[in-house]
């Protein structure tokens, strides 16, 4: 059981819409990173996308992540915690996008 911190994490339920939006908005950045050979743009829209989709899944979790300091290191934390986050990240193609084979 994953334990969402009341600092870091709201208790919320979402809407399948409003957690398509999510996956539709990291779905957009990997499409900007794969789009160029620049670097620095592919680093910064894979990294969005990764943490677009960390807040998605967490959504599905049902918590809504606080804008807190520190709040991308604790969505990453969360995508670790979860072995179905992993698999996810996989069919998102955000490694592939960091050049990992």
């Amino acid at each position: 059981m994953i334990n969402f911190e009341s600092q870091h994490f709201q208790k919320l339920t979402f809407k399948e819409k409003q957690i398509d939006q999510f996956l539709m908005s990291a779905q957009r950045d990997l499409k900007i990173a794969e789009s160029t050979n620049i670097s620095d743009v592919v680093f910064k829209f894979t990294y969005d996308a990764l943490i677009k989709l960390g807040i998605m899944l967490i959504a599905k979790k049902g918590y809504k992540v606080r804008s807190t300091a520190g709040h991308h290191i604790k969505i990453l934390e969360k995508l670790s915690q979860v072995p179905e986050y992993a698999a996810d990240c996989l069919r998102m193609k955000i490694f592939l996008c960091l050049g990992i084979r």
